[in-house]
């Protein structure tokens, strides 16, 4: 069972053996993701965000839905209790751990828009034409009753617009 199937059933059941299963699979990766970004810190500052982490996935399970990505969930996850534990350390040890960076690789995949709901619709049709449909620019523009200058003028204001949204 893949990590979204098996993050679905442990929302609606709550079993601890599916969320050891969650564990045991990715215990591992978010260990390195911590060492990685507190490069340096006590192994059990690491131990002990790791399974703070875990138990977060557990008590926030209600809130995962099927809309999700399992991976990007889980990092948004791991990066937040990760930056709440550091501003908890300093604060009661006086003891400065810098935050670690917060943009990263997993968590840039859930913030990002999609760049097409960012691109003009009326250039929708254009970009279906000739990306989807694998259109000539000239046949794009004869199927949306379009000169092939327009066409083109549209396509570098979409290609423009994606590139600005990206």
């Amino acid at each position: 069972m893949n990590d979204h199937d098996l993050m679905l059933q442990l929302a609606a059941t709550g079993d601890p053996d599916i969320w050891g299963e969650i564990y045991s699979r990715h215990h591992g990766r978010i260990t390195r993701y911590l060492e990685k970004r507190l490069w340096g810190r006590s192994a059990h500052l690491v131990d002990d965000i790791c399974q703070i982490i875990f138990v977060r996935v557990y008590t926030k399970r209600k809130k995962y839905g099927p809309e999700r990505r399992f991976l990007p969930w889980l990092y948004v996850v791991a990066r937040n209790e990760m930056v709440s534990r550091c501003q908890a350390y300093h604060r009661h040890s006086g003891v400065d751990i810098p935050v670690p960076e917060l943009v990263d690789e997993h968590v840039e995949a859930v913030e990002k828009p999609d760049p097409l709901t960012l691109i003009d619709p009326e250039h929708h049709p254009l970009l279906h034409a000739l990306y989807w449909e694998g259109e000539s620019l000239r046949g794009a523009a004869r199927k949306l009753g379009i000169g092939k200058d327009a066409a083109y003028f549209r396509l570098k204001k979409a290609l423009k617009q994606a590139r600005h949204a990206s």
